[in-house]
């Protein structure tokens, strides 16, 4: 009888002890912790980028401090700024000149820290710009920025893309053939 009870305790001992997880169910937990993560890293750049684009939209012509002081920016691969208060400077000429000035974010994604977005930008030419008198025209551009950020998690880089011909069109520019 005690052999029996040992054996059978013996079994309920072992029938109760969890079976070790099989890769597969290893693999699931690991690949749902790195979602988790990545998605905690594209929510929290995504909430930097909304602060950048706040700062355009605002008129303040002031960049958020997830913005490092050493900050180049690019556009269409002519570097326009090389420092934070150079790109003040840029975003205050164009505010200027378009009061009205609004980023839309139409897409954003982020892959190694870089984030990419796509973007929209609108407003009415009644100030000067580029030193030239106001068109009163209105413009809508689409355009894609590749950001880039240091180990501080700050955004050091902007390299901007838009059709600047377009842009210039639509505010009653155009473009005369060489003579």
């Amino acid at each position: 009888m005690r052999y029996l009870f040992l054996s059978v305790s013996m079994i309920f001992l072992f029938a109760s002890c969890e079976q070790p997880p099989s890769m597969e169910e290893v693999k699931t937990a690991v690949m749902e912790e790195m979602d988790a993560a990545m998605t905690t890293q594209h929510e929290a750049m995504s909430q930097k980028m909304d602060q950048v684009v706040e700062a355009w939209n605002s008129g303040n012509a002031k960049l958020p401090e997830v913005v490092a002081d050493n900050v180049v920016r690019t556009t269409n691969g002519v570097e326009e700024s090389a420092d934070k208060a150079a790109y003040e400077a840029n975003m205050k000429n164009f505010i200027s000149a378009f009061p009205d000035f609004n980023v839309t974010m139409d897409k954003f994604t982020i892959k190694d820290g870089t984030s990419y977005i796509y973007w929209t930008v609108t407003g009415t030419n009644t100030g000067p710009f580029m030193e030239n008198p106001p068109t009163n025209n209105p413009m809508e551009v689409h355009g894609f920025s590749v950001w880039q950020t240091n180990d501080d998690g700050k955004f050091v880089r902007e390299d901007a893309y838009f059709d600047n011909m377009a842009m210039m069109s639509q505010l009653g520019y155009s473009v005369s053939p060489p003579e």
